[in-house]
Order: structure tokens, then C-alpha cells, then sequence
């Protein structure tokens, strides 16, 4: 499969990313973080809103050898404080409108920041059993534990999704959940892997196809259906999306 480098299929409500432009944001932010000291020992937090810079800044992270703790902005003061002070992050990616949030102490690169240049950034290499991302469990029987992900999770779980969505570059997938909630790894994967579209929106809504058909209601069901194996060649392809992969 060819990857569309060049088509904008990262978007939010205001901006709309091809994947070259993903992969160079990304680039900018790993050297960003190699400038504060960031450690790959070491996990670094991303608090960010809904947006495409959620996917950059994961993808930054893991760039650079290290994990991302997924953080909610609307998650209580007093548990972002718990988690941040279990993780003891190298450093947090979020943006400057949520620099109040920030723990004393933590080094912080700012999304709206201008970014470095990252034309001889190499990423680091990872094994299976790197650590990819730690997601802090909900804290209802207790305080908030970190369950840690490697890089081989990961990609048992994308393997095992493509064998049963076949997952291609017209699908489109929609990012409902809470950023710090482990389904959205499900939602924010698949695409980066498939060449399809990722849309992240602010607000939770109903989402249409554009051929002008119902996709799903957040919170109501999943819409991603199983789909045999395609027997078409992907350069066959529409260049208009033709599945959409939401859940709730």
C-alpha cells in the first residue's frame, strides 16, 4: 500500500494535517523534548484538549524511546496531581492555555510554541517490550494505579483489528473517548497504520458519513463492523471515505 503522505487526513475542528506534516510536527516536538531533558527512562505526560496535536504528541513521545501518560484536561486537580506525582514524568507536553495545570517542577513544551526543525532527528529504536504508554486506572476503589503498555501490546492489538476490520486507507475513524481512557489508543492507532482518516472533535456529536448517511452517536454504540477480506488491490480504492469506526 502506498502511504498518502501528501492528502490532509488528520483533522479537528480547526485544522487539517496530511501525514507528512503529522510526521514532521512530531519530528519537532521529539527534538523539543530532547531539549528540556527528557529521558527515555523516564515517561512524559501529554495534557492536551481534544485535537491532531494529541496524535503528534504520542507519536512524539514514543519517537524519542520514551512512554506517554495520557492526561484529561477535565480530569480534578487533586487526581492530575496524583497521577503526575505516581508518574514522575521527564517532562509534559500541553499547550498554553492549560499552563496553569502544569505541576511545579515539570519541564514543558508547549504545542503553540514554534517548533524546532527536525530534518536530522532519528528515532530511537524500541523492542516489544519497550514501554509505549501508561494509563492511569479510573482511582473509583482507590488512588489511580498506572497500568503499563509496551510497544508489543500494542501491536498485538493492531494485528488482531486488522485481521478482523480490515482496516484500509478509506476509513475514517472518529476520536470519542477521553484521551486518559485506553479505548482511545484503539481509536487513534488504526488509522496512523492504514493510511485512513482521523477526525478528533471538541464537542461529542453525531457523526455522518459523507455520503450523507448516520455513522453513530457517541456513547450509543460502536459502529465498526467486521468486514471479510478484500479481495481489491487498495490503489482500487474510492478516494472518498468509505467506512467510519466510532465507538461509545
Amino acid at each position: 500500500m502506498t502511504y498518502p503522505m501528501n492528502l490532509r487526513r488528520v483533522q479537528d475542528g480547526e485544522r487539517s494535517w496530511t501525514y507528512r506534516q503529522l510526521h514532521e510536527i512530531a519530528g519537532g516536538l521529539a527534538v523539543a523534548l530532547h531539549s528540556v531533558g527528557a529521558d527515555p527512562a523516564r515517561p512524559v505526560a501529554v495534557l492536551l484538549e481534544r485535537s491532531v496535536w494529541m496524535v503528534a504528541a504520542a507519536l512524539a513521545v514514543v519517537r524519542t524511546g520514551s512512554s506517554y501518560v495520557p492526561l484529561d484536561p477535565e480530569t480534578p486537580a487533586a487526581r492530575l496531581e496524583s497521577i503526575v506525582e505516581d508518574a514522575e514524568p521527564a517532562a509534559m507536553i500541553t499547550s498554553r492555555s492549560l499552563a496553569g495545570r502544569v505541576p511545579d517542577g515539570v519541564p514543558v513544551v508547549y504545542v503553540d510554541d514554534p517548533l524546532p526543525a527536525a530534518e536530522d532527528f532519528t528515532s530511537a529504536a524500541v523492542g516489544r517490550d519497550t514501554r509505549a504508554y501508561i494509563i492511569f486506572t479510573s482511582g473509583t476503589t482507590g488512588r489511580p494505579k498506572g497500568v503499563q503498555v509496551s510497544h508489543g501490546n500494542l501491536l498485538s492489538l493492531l494485528v488482531a483489528s486488522q485481521e478482523v476490520y480490515d482496516f484500509g486507507p478509506n476509513d475514517v475513524w472518529t476520536l470519542f473517548h477521553s484521551f486518559a481512557f485506553d479505548f482511545s489508543v484503539w481509536e487513534g492507532a488504526p488509522p496512523c497504520t492504514a493510511a485512513g482518516w482521523s477526525s478528533y472533535r471538541r464537542r461529542r456529536r453525531r457523526i455522518r458519513r459523507r455520503s450523507g448517511g448516520c455513522c453513530a452517536t457517541s456513547g450509543s454504540r460502536s459502529c465498526a463492523r467486521p468486514r471479510p477480506p478484500s479481495t481489491t488491490s487498495s490503489r482500487r480504492r474510492p478516494a472518498s471515505p468509505t467506512g467510519c469506526h466510532c465507538a461509545g
